[in-house]
């Protein structure tokens, strides 16, 4: 290793919650249940304690069931539910399901990194919203102030694609980019060759050490 750059996020615009495969259609979609809403009766505020334990749960599985976060928490079914429903509509809790970039027609992914004066911020709030191969987008405190991570179908797409955001984006410059050959790992779970989980990372030490 040569050299490090950071880049400290300032204000995330998209991240992959966001993102959507489109293959639903606006009927389809509307049939997916809306997240349920925390009871009147529910504590307006979510216990740390068991913040915590639904945290460490659902890092491990995003699909357990409240009645095993209760068991092996020593909580009730209804209070975990309660807070799940609080830390869902306080935007602190957030559900995704991601893909196999190898099972789409996205086969590549590509990084930006943009040189942006600031009175485009609201233009590119509404470009990172609104474009639909963006899948992650930033501004930070660095020289490249914006930062862009973008799915493509092919290849030959990357400079297509940085003609295209030049033109959305006038006044920006690209001042690099690069294509990922290979993630190796992604949220919880160790990523293969073929872009599928191979297997599970470790919860952050955080969790068990911020229960003590």
């Amino acid at each position: 290793i040569r050299t490090v750059h950071t880049h400290v996020a300032s204000e995330i615009h998209v991240d992959g919650s966001d993102w959507r495969l489109r293959e639903l259609n606006d009927k389809e979609l509307a049939r997916m249940p809306a997240a349920s809403s925390p009871r009147p009766r529910a504590a307006q505020h979510v216990a740390e304690d068991l913040k915590l334990a639904v945290f460490e749960e659902v890092w491990k599985d995003g699909r357990v069931p409240v009645s095993t976060i209760a068991e092996q928490h020593g909580f009730s079914p209804q209070r975990v539910a309660d807070a799940i429903a609080s830390l869902r509509a306080s935007n602190v809790l957030r559900f995704r399901t991601d893909i196999a970039r190898s099972a789409t027609e996205w086969a590549t992914e590509a990084w930006y990194f943009l040189e942006a004066p600031a009175r485009l911020r609201d233009a590119i709030k509404h470009t990172a919203v609104t474009v639909p191969e963006i899948r992650y987008a930033m501004t930070t405190t660095s020289r490249s102030n914006l930062v862009l991570i973008v799915w493509l179908r092919k290849l030959g797409d990357v400079h297509r694609f940085e003609i295209a955001l030049e033109a959305a984006l006038q006044g920006a410059r690209i001042i690099d980019r690069s294509v990922s050959l290979q993630s190796v790992r992604h949220l919880t779970r160790e990523i293969g060759p073929e872009t599928t989980a191979v297997g599970r990372v470790q919860a952050d030490s955080h969790f068990s050490a911020a229960r003590r």
